[in-house]
């Protein structure tokens, strides 16, 4: 089982939304770039306390261990799963709905792997 430490996964999420979230969003004069830029900066900051409340859920589902690391072979399943399930997800970021792939899924996972040192 591989897993990989809160700050590594901070470093792996900030590459993804440099990589996937704001290149997706095309424009380079966009106030949604912008903001989105700094506003990452500044959630990921605060990344332990925003995951701490899903502790419990992540733990309950095999994601996370007694030491609080992610399972890198179980986020994989698990984001695997959902997109076989459902091929896109839109979440709200800054009030603008953002759609995930498949592919996204697949970036995300390569990044934890890479922070994690796989």
């Amino acid at each position: 089982m591989s897993t990989i430490g809160m700050s590594s996964v901070q470093a792996a999420l900030a590459d993804f939304i440099d990589q996937r979230v704001l290149s997706a969003i095309g424009d380079d004069n966009s106030l949604l770039k912008w903001a989105i830029g700094g506003a990452s900066t500044v959630a990921l900051a605060r990344f332990d306390k925003m995951v701490a409340g899903y502790i419990p859920m992540l733990t309950g589902l095999g994601l996370m261990d007694e030491s609080k690391n992610l399972n890198i072979e179980a986020t994989e399943a698990f984001v695997k799963s959902a997109f076989e399930k459902q091929a896109t997800v839109s979440l709200p970021v800054m009030g603008v709905p953002i759609t995930f792939d498949k592919q996204d899924g697949d970036a995300l996972v390569t990044l934890l792997k890479k922070y994690g040192g796989q």
